[in-house]
């Protein structure tokens, strides 16, 4: 591994991102353009597939949310936090309402999505 590899959290990695949250505001207040179920879903199944074809593990250490990231919440790039928890530079879906309506860590909720898919489908 070099310097690179070590330092740079987006180093190796895939993005995926949703068009919405226009005028968004922390944490659950997602303007006039909230991410729609369909583009939840849509990339929780992205995930799966992604996960199945790359043979990359659904958990916290391969799958997070921007916000996760930012936090550091794996503790594997040695950065100082900028997410929800550390000032909130980095809130991306941070929080979604899971499937009982409840607001619960947006990663978590992707991640049980994407798993319910990888065994379903």
């Amino acid at each position: 591994m070099n310097k690179d590899d070590k330092d740079m959290r987006n180093t190796k990695a895939i993005g995926l991102t949703l068009c919405c949250a226009y005028g968004a505001t922390y944490p659950h207040n997602f303007g006039q353009y909230p991410p729609t179920d369909a583009q939840i879903e849509t990339i929780a199944e992205v995930l799966a597939i992604i996960s199945r074809e790359l043979n990359i593990p659904i958990d916290i250490q391969n799958i997070m949310t921007h916000a996760e990231a930012a936090d550091n919440i794996d503790g594997a790039r040695p950065h100082a936090p900028y997410g929800p928890q550390n000032g909130c530079e980095r809130w991306d879906l941070y929080q979604l309402q899971d499937y009982d309506g409840q607001w619960k860590s947006g990663g978590e909720v992707l991640r049980g999505k994407a798993i319910w898919y990888q065994q379903n489908r």
